[in-house]
């Protein structure tokens, strides 16, 4: 009898459990939902108030994007204006195509990556050696 009862009470409780995580919304109350569209990952050519220009791809295609009052910038979890953005930046860019028009809805700056130096010293000239 104890078996039986242990097993249905294990039974609930998982069952309870698994529902409670499809419940539960994608987000967080207070976060905006990321913004749906198409994305590309580039680096920053141009910005000016009203449009910005991207390097795509390794190819480092040209992609102009129109900016407009609902586009935002972020940059370390700050909004910025699309201005500060600056050449070399590593950006990604949503955005939405409206009659061939594309109008960037977000654009993320991404910090830069390590460029695989491994260098201990950073008063140490790269290419030295520390032994003699």
């Amino acid at each position: 009898m104890k078996r039986i009862f242990g097993w249905i009470v294990t039974t609930t409780l998982l069952t309870g459990m698994a529902g409670l995580g499809r419940a539960q919304p994608a987000t967080s109350p207070g976060q905006n939902a990321p913004s749906a569209g198409p994305a590309v990952f580039g680096r920053v050519k141009a910005a000016s108030s009203d449009s910005l220009t991207v390097l795509v791809g390794r190819a480092r295609q040209e992609e102009t994007f129109t900016i407009d009052a609902t586009t935002t910038v972020e940059k370390a979890s700050q909004t910025i204006p699309v201005t500060a953005l600056a050449p070399d930046d590593l950006v990604r860019v949503v955005y939405r195509s409206v009659d061939g028009k594309k109008t960037a809805a977000s654009v993320s700056v991404r910090p830069p990556r390590d460029t695989g130096g491994r260098r201990k010293n950073p008063d140490q000239p790269s290419g030295s050696s520390t032994t003699p």
